[in-house]
């Protein structure tokens, strides 16, 4: 493809000086006349016929330039799962899981782009009696570099990640009651820890890939970093997202 590429970039700058020099009078195109036309043969082609399919080919050429595929350029769809370390701010951190969908597109052997579809669990965890356990569909979009096939290849990527709430837990101790009462922890709405249900991320991760059969698996170390301020309601502190994940991934290439 290369070749190909070199070679019609080559053919178009000689189509540009002929078609310069025609214009400044410095070249004289031949025409054909209708008794050459009419005499055109295999062996005696007329010069305007061979002017037109060369163009036409020109055209052709870079036509299929531009819509085939780039080598190394393939889609490929897959699972991954992640175990998450997740806290907020000065808060513990809580052990929560994500799971999901997501298709890569490679551009060449370097390049890729992967877009996610997850379901992760955020929030912070500091006892049974005080923590907020959240759940987000996220959607992570991952500009990545690295070596694709063959042996074990390392790669890094950055991307962000837009999130919305699918559920919320808040939990915290409850004031002091009459012992009769039995109450020992109270089940909080959220709202009185966070106004905002929309987070933003950006994400930064690395680590290994490998192909094993007709699969491409990949192991990665990543943090999000939220940037969005949860609780945006409070003058005195501010409320955002911290998660450090470790995926596995499992690709299956479907063209390329």
């Amino acid at each position: 493809m290369t070749d190909l590429l070199d070679r019609l970039k080559a053919a178009l700058a000689d189509r540009y000086t002929i078609e310069r020099a025609l214009g400044s009078g410095e070249l004289v195109e031949p025409r054909a006349t209708s008794k050459e036309m009419a005499s055109c043969s295999t062996e005696q082609v007329c010069p305007t016929l061979i002017r037109r399919l060369r163009n036409a080919a020109l055209v052709a050429g870079l036509v299929c330039v531009q819509l085939s595929p780039s080598e190394g350029q393939e889609v490929a769809l897959g699972v991954m799962v992640a175990v998450n370390n997740a806290s907020q701010d000065d808060r513990d951190s809580r052990l929560g899981f994500a799971g999901g969908i997501g298709v890569s597109l490679a551009f060449s052997h370097l390049i890729s782009v992967r877009l996610e579809g997850l379901a992760t669990e955020k929030g912070w965890d500091e006892s049974s009696d005080m923590h907020m356990h959240m759940t987000y569909a996220e959607l992570p979009l991952l500009l990545a570099v690295g070596q694709h096939g063959g042996g074990l290849q390392p790669f890094v990527s950055i991307g962000i990640a837009p999130a919305f709430e699918l559920s919320c837990r808040y939990v915290y101790p409850a004031p002091p009651l009459p012992p009769d009462t039995g109450i020992q922890n109270v089940p909080l709405g959220c709202s009185s820890r966070r106004d905002e249900k929309v987070d933003f991320g950006g994400v930064f991760s690395a680590g290994v890939e490998v192909d094993i059969g007709s699969f491409r698996s990949a192991l990665e170390g990543r943090y999000t970093h939220g940037l969005v301020d949860l609780d945006s309601g409070s003058e005195w502190s501010k409320v955002r997202n911290r998660v450090a994940s470790v995926v596995l991934r499992v690709m299956l290439p479907l063209a390329h």
